[in-house]
């Protein structure tokens, strides 16, 4: 599909291009910061820099990409994902994940999903940005129970499943922190920051999102479109949006290691539709709706141990017709604990090797199925 070869190479552009802005979100800790009315501090009153050490952390996450058709009743899908067990290892600015999902993990009578994820972060000091490109193959019916015509026709306890329903996610977020002298986004979520006072911060963020979705045949249930409209009956099509969120992140700290983050932005976007329905009716529109992202993190960070819970929901919305939309989430949850070590003398040199080139805080996870 021609719309698929130019998206991924946008995604190549977009990497490249974010790598390059990234250069210039530096500061430094040891800067001293005073105005009229507030008496001088110094950055590492509130955050102290641990980068130096390297990080192990052995984690267990879950990176999704659900939707939900809703109308008078939200029909909720959901690949078959599972959980992945996984190893973080981070030092200076440069991190990759390592996991593996066991099959275990994944319910059989959810069917089966395959997918591709590839997930680049980067959380610098004043500016950060994520880079995903998510694709999945397969998924089943979350909420079958609520209907009664769908739950009469499973057996087993097997949900329903739709093998053929595909879903492309590409884009990025690209925000930047303004208290980033106090404020911290790194201490939460790539853990070689340690926030030791509460600080809070106004962000901005802006998206770019490309979602394709590809069907044998509507991908709303036949038992249920009897009274849906037309155009709710989507088979197949593209959707572009571009946003701006303004947004306010802060972190609750006590007892100097114990922390809580949240960082929500609300706002706006801009999308342009163009999709086919069961009966190759093309709907070619462009809206503006709202739009939401969120991050939450909980945890315990010291000198030399951390521990931690992380969630992050990214949530789209298309509308389809008249009081008809789908709503889209991509985001993950990640249970992790880790150690910092020292740098030994047999890697001292690559050591200071990446503290030359320091781009600002990149973390790399590839998952495949």
């Amino acid at each position: 599909m021609q719309i698929l070869e130019s998206i991924a190479q946008l995604k190549n552009k977009l990497i490249v291009f974010l790598l390059l802005l990234n250069f210039v979100a530096f500061a430094q800790d040891t800067t001293t910061y005073k105005s009229s009315d507030v008496k001088p501090f110094k950055r590492t009153d509130y955050i102290e820099d641990l980068s130096n050490m390297i990080n192990i952390s052995p984690m267990i996450f879950q990176t999704r990409s659900t939707f939900t058709l809703k109308g008078k009743e939200g029909v909720d899908y959901s690949p078959n994902d599972g959980y992945n067990v996984g190893l973080k290892l981070q030092h200076k600015w440069l991190g990759f994940a390592f996991s593996y999902s066991p099959k275990k993990l994944q319910e059989d009578k959810k069917g089966t999903s395959a997918f591709t994820n590839l997930v680049l972060n980067s959380y610098g000091r004043k500016v950060g940005f994520d880079v995903y490109y998510l694709e999945y193959k397969g998924y089943y019916v979350q909420n079958y129970r609520s209907f009664p015509a769908l739950d009469s026709s499973v057996s087993g306890g097997k949900f329903p499943q739709r093998s053929d329903l595909q879903t492309l996610s590409v884009g990025f977020n690209l925000y930047y922190i303004f208290n980033s002298k106090k404020f911290s986004y790194r201490a939460a979520f790539a853990n070689n920051d340690w926030q030791k006072k509460s600080a809070s911060s106004f962000t901005l963020t802006t998206s770019f999102n490309y979602y394709e979705i590809t069907a044998d045949s509507t991908i709303l249930i036949r038992k249920l479109d009897n009274n849906a409209h037309e155009e709710t009956k989507l088979v197949r099509g593209g959707f572009y949006s571009i946003g701006l969120m303004p947004g306010y992140a802060f972190t609750l700290v006590l007892s100097k290691h114990f922390f809580f983050t949240f960082t929500p932005a609300v706002g706006g976007m801009f999308q342009i539709q163009n999709y086919y329905t069961e009966h190759n009716k093309q709907v070619s529109r462009q809206v503006f709706i709202p739009r939401y992202l969120a991050r939450l993190g909980i945890g315990y960070s010291g000198s030399r141990f951390y521990a931690g819970f992380t969630s992050i929901g990214d949530a789209y919305s298309i509308p389809l017709a008249k009081n008809e939309s789908l709503n889209y989430t991509i985001g993950n949850v990640t249970l992790y604990a880790g150690i910092r070590l020292p740098v030994p003398k047999i890697l001292k040199k690559p050591s200071d090797f990446l503290g030359k080139c320091n781009p600002g805080n990149i973390f790399l996870l590839f998952n495949k199925n």
